[in-house]
């Protein structure tokens, strides 16, 4: 299921992390995406403006990459129309807006995981052959690389924070 932007907003507000917003007419628009990372944008997009390397190019290359509407914890000039949703804890925010987008809970997932000196990137690859061998579906977010059942998923960011 896809959902409207509008949906989106009143999600974000039922939270209570909305401080601002404007959709400047987008609001039915079906949300085709949802990243941070400018490099991988998309038509009817949601662009998430986040870190403290983060800069108003980023916004400027993911608007231009098809992007709509981009949620931050300030409002940025930009030079293409766009919806704009400020929210008061961006990080509070993705986790809303990726349970929304890949129509999930986060309490229908169980997570693992592998803390220790030596040993960590063996034992998660052990731990997911054998989930897969059981017939289970399994995510693998490691610092080698992360994968969704067998599919490796390219990102050359260090920390996973929404699978786009």
């Amino acid at each position: 299921m896809r959902y409207l932007l509008r949906d989106y907003v009143e999600k974000l507000i039922e939270e209570d992390l909305v401080r601002a917003y404007d959709l400047n007419g987008m609001g039915d628009t079906s949300i085709g995406l949802v990243t941070y990372d400018s490099r991988k944008t998309g038509k009817n997009g949601i662009f998430i403006c986040k870190g403290n390397a983060f800069r108003a190019e980023y916004l400027r290359e993911a608007l231009n990459g098809g992007c709509i509407c981009y949620i931050a914890e300030k409002q940025y000039e930009t030079e293409k129309a766009s919806a704009w949703i400020e929210v008061t804890d961006i990080r509070r925010a993705m986790p809303v807006l990726a349970e929304m987008f890949y129509n999930t809970s986060e309490h229908q997932v169980r997570l693992t995981a592998i803390t220790g000196t030596k040993g960590k990137t063996t034992t998660t690859y052990m731990i997911r052959d054998i989930l897969q061998k059981q017939g289970i579906k399994v995510g693998l977010i490691g610092t080698v690389a992360s994968y969704v059942n067998d599919k490796k998923i390219e990102d050359n960011l260090n920390t996973c924070l929404l699978y786009t």
